[in-house]
């Protein structure tokens, strides 16, 4: 968990923890999935990335698509799709 979100310390963490999930909000996907850091981090451990607070424009479902490999759909609440948007590209 980070104090404060920093988008390096993000992409460093993701490749030191080895983390599988991120939770965040649409602008920090955004934020991460640009930033040079992300690119240069291994980041194959990371198959699921959640979004809430806010809509997700399919600007940002497509970054996931294209930098996630094999990007895994979650369930939230009611056991409705919430990160499906963000997951899977926008023909699906």
């Amino acid at each position: 968990m980070m104090h404060k979100w920093d988008v390096k310390t993000a992409s460093s963490m993701i490749e030191q923890e080895r983390l599988t999930l991120l939770s965040l909000v649409p602008t920090m996907i955004q934020e991460l999935m640009s930033d040079p850091s992300f690119e240069t981090a291994d980041t194959s451990s990371l198959f699921n990335i959640g979004a809430g607070g806010s809509a997700t424009p399919p600007k940002i479902t497509a970054m996931v698509a294209e930098k996630v490999e094999d990007p895994y759909p979650g369930t939230g609440c009611l056991r409705k799709p919430i990160a499906r948007s963000v997951l899977l590209p926008a023909e699906q």
